[in-house]
């Protein structure tokens, strides 16, 4: 008998697929004799995965084993309580393979792009892994929010390494996931992939945009690039919402957009020559149009042609398009044409400047609305060829125009035409840029949902709520976005308006915020003298253009551009910009302190920033306590039954007030602010007497409000009578009784509720808060001479080491307790007088007495409780929405004012009383009524 040897044999077998046909083979898997078998131990075994509802017992069954040998190939006692789907089993002897994955050979992690059922633990499970390996794996991988928030379709890492190019987003505009973006090398900050135009801030879903949605930084509790916390959006490029501040103008522009059509219409029939060159630096003369051959079309505005070359003392700029020349489907391809062939482009230019020639003007404006826009209605989309002719063009008009001519151009205040636009190229060579911050809405929203955030209607594909088409956050935003862009502050004239949107309510009765209009035509009665429905001329918008008037030049922009002077009075009667404004702003030289016989040169009507007087040694000044009524109030529902028995449930405010004093933090200075001084328009010389304006800081006080009770005052010191009045609240007039004011002593309640402390933070008046009948000797040490002048003296730019700043709040030197802008005129303001935050003066009732015995008397409640600045820009844009807030409610009450014209301030008399607290709680510890 031959003797048998035993050996290896390699062959390869295949075993008929089970119900979930995942199993695990070895394609050269070898069987070797009986005592081969001693060793399989510690070969792979044989696998399947588990999926739901899977048990020990199934699992045996599908492997074609008994349970007796699935438990000896799976020894764990605790297999069959934790089965996961996704896990390996073994159906045979050997060990469970390694299933972790490892990274490739340049260093990459092993990536996986998840599944819509996917879990954490399921991916783990199926590749060996823990939930927590996935959650280091993933550190800096772009989208991890961590296991419990997996999005279906990005893609992570299963090892170590670097993490991979996220998946590509379908509608991304900007960051890593847009579509086609190239694979970078390892280490490359994939947020600053695929900039968003004009430096616009990217969110993490690959949008662009410029508000707090787009520009606020925010992180998922994974911290890795590309996520936010629940709720946001998050930012990962350009973000944040703050202007970009330059150094400030050499001079600051005042341009007045001028209709030179205003003839052709009903009212309103203003004259060009009657634009108060003493306010305005520019005329931009509106509008000149093209014809078909690119030569100068003056067929609207040629009757005041010839009035505008004879005008001296200002600038003389012509525009020419609008909106009408540039939308309307007789004529928007001239523009297009011009601008897009080199022939057309040279044709162009050397008309404007023969027309530029020929008329004598100071300069040419280009008002094209809008090269490449997208989707104006009745026009076709433009082409990106526009915006690169656009720029060619004025690139060569600018370099063939004669010496001391302007080349400038407007653009719009809204991101979605804004991006079309190489501004940042357009600001290199233009001379200035005017920012059409106005019409930020209008009856062009009501098909647009994405025009109003927020707006009700937005579900049904509207955009039709009630917004300001001057709205202030949006400005302030507008102006974060071109100066992110890259454009100069100092090169930007801010746009005002002289005219107002109106709209037809759907819901005449709707007083919140989801108030919506008709559409998509306007229902809006046609203006007066625009005959154009939704826009209306407007004679006395003073008081939110003069709160921006002074806002821009603070932050160094190079001025405002009014939109347009013709719709603010008939034939020019009421000169200026219409707003309180009384002509330039002019900085005195911080030197004038030094001169022992100073003398100002300024135009009248001029407002001169007067310097703070310095102070030989630091100095700390104290206030006299500060007497004022403090009011608490909170927003609420009332329901009302009416006469046929239906109810109705309208806003209500649970209100309250108390008297008290405050003692008011001391100010430890090297200077002394200083009002500033209006010099008056009818005037040509005169003394300047000035007056000290000291800010005090704002500082918290604590409340106690006590609702209802009985109050009881002893040892009164002071009775007064408060008059009554009429106060109209829409179609209702409340005519509030004359009642008796009890100052002084002490007060005990009895009964009452009793709410939870609340901190308010209160800003005092300037100081002192009464006008002196004397001259200050410390303030006014040498007389101060003022004539009158085209080339003031002495000046400062502003800023300068030891100038005076513009006044912001509380700016009547005439009556220092009083509301801004109530009396017209305000004084300017120097050295910081005027300060910012919220009015501690919640109700205050004073008397002003003028030069000409005119008297009011002023009411101010500011609400300290529900008060919301929704902005990002904290400080002035906070503090000028309750400047506007203000000035529009006291308007409303009381009618227009009748400043007078003084270069010294008049006497103010105010009721005081005397209580020290600076902790009270409601009439408990307060004197009040």
């Amino acid at each position: 008998m031959d003797k048998t040897i035993l050996t290896w044999q390699k062959i390869t077998y295949l075993m008929p697929s089970a119900e979930h046909g995942n199993h695990t083979f070895s394609s050269n898997s070898t069987l070797p004799s009986s005592k081969s078998r001693l060793k399989l131990r510690d070969e792979a075994c044989r696998t399947i995965q588990v999926h739901g509802g899977d048990s020990c017992g199934s699992l045996a069954s599908e492997c074609g084993i008994s349970p007796d040998d699935f438990t000896k190939y799976n020894p764990s006692s605790t297999l069959c309580g934790t089965l996961t789907p996704g896990q390996h089993v073994c159906c045979s002897s050997g060990k469970l393979p390694d299933f972790r994955p490892k990274p490739d050979a340049k260093g990459y992690c092993h990536p996986y792009l998840i599944k819509r059922s996917d879990s954490c633990s399921s991916i783990g499970a199926a590749y060996s892994i823990t939930n927590d390996d996935i959650e280091k794996y993933n550190e800096k991988t772009w989208g991890w929010n961590g296991c419990q928030k997996l999005f279906a379709d990005y893609t992570i890492c299963l090892s170590h390494g670097y993490p991979p190019m996220p998946a590509t987003v379908p509608n991304a505009m900007c960051g890593p996931q847009v579509n086609n973006t190239a694979s970078t090398p390892p280490g490359t900050d994939l947020s600053s992939l695929n900039q968003c135009p004009l430096n616009a801030c990217c969110n993490i879903w690959g949008q662009c945009g410029t508000t707090s949605e787009f520009c606020t930084i925010s992180k998922s509790s994974t911290g890795a690039p590309g996520t936010a916390a629940p709720g946001e959006n998050g930012c990962i490029s350009n973000c944040g919402t703050d202007i970009v501040t330059s150094k400030p103008p050499a001079k600051t522009f005042h341009i007045a957009y001028f209709e030179a059509f205003d003839w052709k219409r009903r009212c309103l029939h203003m004259a060009v020559t009657d634009i108060d060159t003493s306010t305005y630096t520019h005329i931009h003369f509106s509008f000149v149009t093209l014809n078909e051959d690119f030569s100068i079309n003056t067929e609207e505005v040629g009757d005041q042609l010839p009035l505008l070359q004879g005008m001296i003392g200002i600038k003389r700029i012509v525009s020419v398009g609008g909106w009408d020349f540039s939308t309307n489907p007789n004529t928007y391809t001239i523009f297009r044409d011009a601008m897009t062939s080199e022939a057309n482009r040279q044709t162009l230019v050397s008309n404007v400047i023969k027309f530029s020639t020929d008329y004598d003007l100071d300069g040419i404006d280009w008002d094209w609305e809008y090269p490449d826009e997208p989707d104006i209605p009745g026009i076709p989309s433009g082409s990106q060829a526009e915006s690169i002719g656009f720029f060619l063009f004025l690139d060569e008009l600018k370099k063939k125009m004669p010496s001391g001519k302007t080349v400038s151009v407007t653009a719009p205040a809204s991101f979605w035409y804004l991006q079309h636009f190489p501004i940042q190229a357009l600001s290199l060579v233009v001379d200035y840029i005017v920012y059409m911050t106005y019409d930020l809405h209008g009856q062009w929203d009501y098909n647009n949902k994405w025009a109003s955030p927020g707006c009700v209607s937005f579900s049904e594909g509207l955009g039709n709520c009630l917004r300001s088409h001057i709205n202030l956050t949006e400005t302030i935003n507008a102006l974060s976005m071109i100066t992110k862009a890259g454009v100069p502050a100092n090169m930007i004239a801010v746009g005002l308006s002289s005219y107002g949107r109106s709209f037809q309510m759907t819901n005449p009765s709707c007083w919140t915020e989801q108030c919506t209009y008709t559409g998509p035509q306007s229902g809006a009665y046609p203006g007066l003298c625009t005959n154009i429905s939704g826009y209306i001329s407007d004679y006395e918008i003073g008081s939110n253009k003069a709160t921006r008037k002074f806002l821009y030049p603070g932050l160094n922009f190079l001025g405002i551009a009014d939109w347009a002077v013709d719709l603010q009075s008939e034939h020019g009667s009421l000169r200026g910009s219409g707003s309180e404004s009384s002509g330039e702003t002019i900085y005195i030289d911080p030197g004038v302190w030094s001169s022992a016989a100073a003398k100002v040169v300024a135009p009248p009507g001029a407002t001169l920033i007067w310097p703070p007087k310095p102070l030989p040694t630091t100095t700390t000044i104290n206030f006299p306590p500060w007497t004022t009524t403090v009011s608490y109030s909170r927003l609420t529902t009332k329901t009302s039954t009416l006469a046929d028995g239906s109810k109705t449930i309208r806003p209500y405010y649970v209100w309250i007030s108390w008297l008290t004093t405050l003692t008011i933090p001391p100010v430890t200075t090297t200077r002394i602010p200083v009002w500033g001084v209006s010099l008056d328009k009818s005037s040509s010389a005169g003394t300047i007497y000035l007056t000290s304006s000291v800010q005090p800081p704002p500082f918290p006080v604590t409340i106690t409000p006590i609702i209802g009770g009985t109050t009881s005052i002893v040892s009164a010191t002071k009775t007064t009578t408060i008059l009554g009045g009429a106060i109209i609240w829409g179609s209702s007039t409340y005519t509030k009784p004359q009642e008796m004011e009890t100052l002084g002593g002490s007060t005990t309640v009895i009964g009452g509720r009793t709410l939870a402390p609340t901190v308010i933070t209160v800003t005092p008046n300037p100081h002192p808060t009464t006008v002196p009948s004397t001259t200050d000797p410390i303030i006014n040490p040498h007389t101060v001479m003022w004539t009158s002048g085209t080339d003031p003296t002495p000046t400062a730019s502003r800023g300068c080491i030891g100038c005076g700043s513009p006044c912001r709040l509380f700016c009547d030197p005439d009556c220092p307790l009083c509301p801004p802008g109530i009396f017209g005129p305000p004084g300017g303001g120097g050295g910081g007088a005027g300060g910012g935050g919220e009015d501690g003066d919640d109700e205050r009732t004073s008397t002003r007495s003028t030069g000409s015995h005119d008297r009011y008397t002023v009411l101010l409640e500011s609400v300290i409780a529900d008060d919301i600045f929704p902005t990002g820009f904290a400080d002035i844009a906070d503090l000028s929405s309750l400047w506007s807030q203000d000035m529009s409610l006291m308007s409303a009450s009381w009618g227009p004012p009748k400043p007078t014209k003084t270069s010294k301030p008049a006497p103010t008399t105010i009721p005081t009383a005397h209580l020290p607290k600076q902790t009270c709680k409601s009439h408990k510890d307060c004197s009040g009524p």
